[in-house]
């Protein structure tokens, strides 16, 4: 995908405080550029597996693929396994949703289980054109 943008490569970096200039980077701050998936669009799986299996999961969202499989389990996701997610110590908040769903339960709490959030990018200007 290309997109164009009406911005100089000097507007979008804007200036860059050294000790000295801060009323002129103030002035002119730069763009943050935004990349985000499309909320709306629901897409399924588990966190990339960061090696850790001793770990208690606080919601379903901290799952990893090491959680369900095993190196040799890359064909389907075993219902029957245990996974469970301690009751948090207040159901008031973002998490409140998460406590509801069972593994393997119903096809209902399994998508509630492997759900992923949108991901978000904040990438400043300077740091995207600091060869120009």
């Amino acid at each position: 995908m290309f997109i164009g943008f009406s911005l100089s490569a000097t507007d979008a970096k804007g200036k860059v405080y050294n000790g000295s200039n801060w009323v002129e980077a103030l002035a002119n701050p730069g763009w943050y550029f935004v990349i985000e998936e499309r909320a709306g669009e629901p897409v399924f799986g588990a966190d990339k597996y960061t090696g850790t299996k001793t770990r208690e999961l606080k919601n379903w969202d901290e799952l990893e693929w090491g959680d369900i499989l095993t190196q040799n389990e890359y064909k389907f996701i075993d219902v029957m396994k245990s996974i469970t997610v301690d009751q948090l110590e207040s159901n008031v908040g973002p998490n409140v949703y998460d406590m509801a769903a069972f593994w393997g339960a119903n096809a209902g709490d399994m998508a509630l289980a492997l759900l992923q959030r949108p991901s978000r990018v904040f990438l400043h200007g300077y740091d995207m054109l600091v060869n120009l």
